[in-house]
C-alpha cells in the first residue's frame, strides 16, 4: 500500500486538488487525475505500457506541442513483441532469450544511446513515442523496450535502478542477467553497479527488481524533470510528488521534487526534500 495512515491519504489528497486546480487553468493534459490513477492502481491490476503511452501522450503535446495516435503506437508496440515471441520459446536458456531480444532490439530496429544527451536533458529521449521514432534514447527510455516486451510476452524481465542510472534484469528467481540497455544489451554483473555507484548490496531501493508501477514512478521523476525546464513547475511538482510516493526511497526523486519547491519558493519544503534524499544516498552529487 502507498499509504499506511490516514493523514497521509487526507495529505496527499489536498495536493491533488491544490494541483488539479492549477493544471486545469492551464495549456496542460498531465494532470492530477492521470496521476491519481496511476498512484493507486495496485500492482496486479496495472498496465505498464499503456500508462507509459498515456504519460509520453501528454508530455508530447505539452512540452514538444507534437500530439500522437496513442492507438497506432500501441500497434506498433504489440507488433515488436510478436515478433520477438516468434523467435523464442520458453523453454530457452534465459541467455539465448536475451541474446534474442538483444538483437532484435540493437542489430535489427536499431535502437542506441544518443550520446549527445546522456543526462536525458531533452523530452525527445525520454518520451516513448519519440523513442521509438528516432531509435535513440539513454539508459532509462531505451529499457522501456525491454520491459514493454515483457509485459507482452509474460517474461520476467524487470526494471532496476542505480544511482543516476537504470537497467534491465532478467529473473526467472533461478538466473538473473543484468542488461546493460545502454551498451547493446552486454551483460553486466552486479558487482560493477555496487562499485560504481558505492553501493551496499542491502539497499532498499537501487538494484531491486522493480514493479512496473515502480519503474513508472522512476519515469514519473525524468518527466517531472522534463517539464521543470520548460518552466512548467507546477506540472513538474505534481510528477516528482508522484515519483516520491510511489518511490519512497528513491534518492534522486526527493532531491528533484527539493529542487521543483526551491522554484515555486517554498524553501521550507525544498530543504525538507534534500534532507531525506542526503539520508537516503549521501553520495548523490
Amino acid at each position: 500500500m502507498i499509504f499506511d495512515h490516514l493523514r497521509n491519504k487526507t495529505f496527499f489528497a489536498f495536493t491533488l486538488l491544490t494541483l488539479l486546480t492549477v493544471a486545469l487553468s492551464g495549456q496542460t493534459r498531465f494532470g492530477a487525475r492521470n496521476l491519481a490513477r496511476i498512484i493507486e492502481t495496485d500492482d496486479s491490476a496495472f498496465r505498464f505500457t499503456e500508462t507509459i503511452i498515456a504519460l509520453s501522450r501528454d508530455g508530447s503535446e505539452d512540452l514538444l506541442g507534437e500530439p500522437f495516435d496513442s492507438e497506432a503506437y500501441l500497434l506498433y508496440i504489440r507488433k515488436m513483441a510478436q515478433k520477438v515471441g516468434m523467435r523464442i520459446d520458453r523453454n530457452d536458456p534465459p541467455r539465448k532469450i536475451v541474446s534474442t531480444i538483444s538483437s532484435y532490439l540493437y542489430d535489427e530496429i536499431g535502437f542506441r544511446t544518443d550520446y549527445a544527451d546522456t543526462n536525458g536533458i531533452n523530452p525527445r529521449n525520454l518520451l516513448l513515442n519519440t523513442v521509438l521514432d528516432r531509435k535513440k534514447g539513454y539508459c532509462l527510455s531505451l529499457s522501456l523496450p525491454w520491459l514493454i516486451i515483457a509485459e507482452e510476452l509474460d517474461l520476467p524481465i524487470y526494471g532496476v535502478a542505480a544511482p543516476g542510472h537504470f537497467f534491465v534484469r532478467f529473473d526467472d528467481g533461478v538466473i538473473a542477467i543484468n542488461i546493460e540497455t545502454t551498451a547493446g544489451g552486454q551483460i553486466i554483473d552486479d558487482d560493477y553497479y555496487l562499485e560504481k555507484y558505492k553501493l551496499k548490496d542491502d539497499t532498499s531501493f537501487y538494484m531491486r527488481n522493480l514493479t512496473p508501477r515502480q519503474v513508472v514512478g522512476v519515469f514519473l521523476n525524468n518527466y517531472g524533470n522534463c517539464y521543470r525546464r520548460k518552466e512548467k513547475t507546477r506540472e513538474a511538482l505534481l510528477a516528482l510528488d508522484g515519483a516520491t510516493r510511489i518511490n519512497p526511497d528513491y534518492a534522486e526523486a526527493h532531491t528533484n521534487l527539493g529542487i521543483a519547491y526551491f522554484d515555486l519558493g517554498d524553501y521550507k519544503r525544498a530543504v525538507i526534500e534534500h534532507r531525506k534524499a542526503i539520508a537516503l544516498n549521501a553520495n548523490l552529487p
